[in-house]
């Protein structure tokens, strides 16, 4: 996450859902914290997100296959490839470029991938569903869920964030947050997880420099003068914390695509697709909860040849 100076985080809190119309979501026990968020002070990218503020957010690695009988570690090692979000007990959110081979697990439940806390857990992926019109080349419909071999148990460092199924907040929200694990302004990624404020821009702002005109409404434009989202950040989810019927509840708006810093980046616009995202979760619920082995990894970034992809 490209931060090249000091700026203040300012969470606000807006309303949603008052009146009679009752907000509902994908996960019922969803975007709550046990540690609220606060006014703090992100210095050249120094600050660390806390877990209990971001209990959604998943690290997906893939791991390359060992030759055999190997001494080079490296060919075994594991890359983080992408950020996600867990949105229930067995689906996590992400870009569809994120790509993955069949070791590729989602770290939960800690901000460091080097060292993860003893409330981390690592999950295998066994299936990766793109969006069915996802396009490589233009980067459309860049949305994927990636299915989670075990459902998991939802703790304080481990819990899906909201996605709404009948309101979309985004239309009248302006300032967001995006946290990642990517590279920062040193040129390197984070160990981690990292976060930033951003400001959704008129489509303008994006499609002058990447050459884009989008009418459906599938992705906004957002930026930041003083940091951004990078590589690495790739899936990673773009949020607003709410007070919804007297609950403060944090919904993911976004999802990070692609860009070139320091310009605005484009975002996948969740809203628009949630009624694919909730007929995909419904045909392939399983209750199932395990907990699984944490290895570490190293990183490698990844290039598009159209953009500079965020994954």
């Amino acid at each position: 996450m490209k931060i090249t100076g000091a700026i203040i985080i300012l969470l606000s809190w807006l309303s949603l859902g008052k009146g009679e119309t009752l907000v509902t979501y994908l996960e019922p026990n969803c975007g709550t914290v046990v540690l609220m968020p606060t006014l703090h002070v992100i210095s050249q990218g120094d600050e660390t997100a806390d877990i209990l503020q971001h209990p959604w957010m998943a690290s997906l690695r893939s791991k390359n296959v060992c030759p055999q009988h190997t001494t080079v570690r490296s060919y075994c090692t594991l890359e983080a490839i992408c950020g996600g979000s867990l949105i229930t007990a067995q689906f996590v959110l992400t870009a569809a470029h994120c790509h993955f081979n069949e070791h590729t697990t989602a770290l939960l439940g800690s901000t460091d991938n080097y060292s993860p806390s003893e409330s981390a857990i690592e999950i295998q992926v066994v299936q990766r569903i793109p969006h069915p019109n996802y396009n490589a080349i233009y980067l459309r419909n860049d949305i994927a869920l990636f299915r989670l071999a075990k459902t998991v148990q939802y703790t304080d460092y481990i819990r899906p964030i909201c996605l709404t199924t009948n309101r979309n907040p985004l239309q009248f929200t302006t300032n967001l947050a995006a946290t990642g694990w990517g590279i920062t302004q040193t040129g390197t990624t984070s160990n981690v997880l990292k976060t930033t404020t951003l400001k959704k821009l008129h489509f303008d702002s994006c499609s002058s420099i990447y050459n884009i005109r989008i009418v459906d409404g599938s992705q906004f434009c957002a930026g930041n003068a003083d940091s951004n989202t990078g590589q690495g950040d790739s899936g990673g989810p773009i949020t607003a914390m709410y007070a919804i019927n007297g609950t403060n509840r944090v919904i993911q708006l976004g999802m990070v695509s692609y860009g070139e810093y320091p310009d605005p980046s484009v975002y996948t616009n969740v809203w628009h697709y949630v009624t694919w995202i909730a007929r995909v979760v419904g045909r392939n619920i399983q209750q199932t909860p395990r907990r699984t082995q944490r290895p570490s990894y190293a990183y490698r970034p990844r290039y598009n040849n159209r953009y500079v992809v965020y994954g």
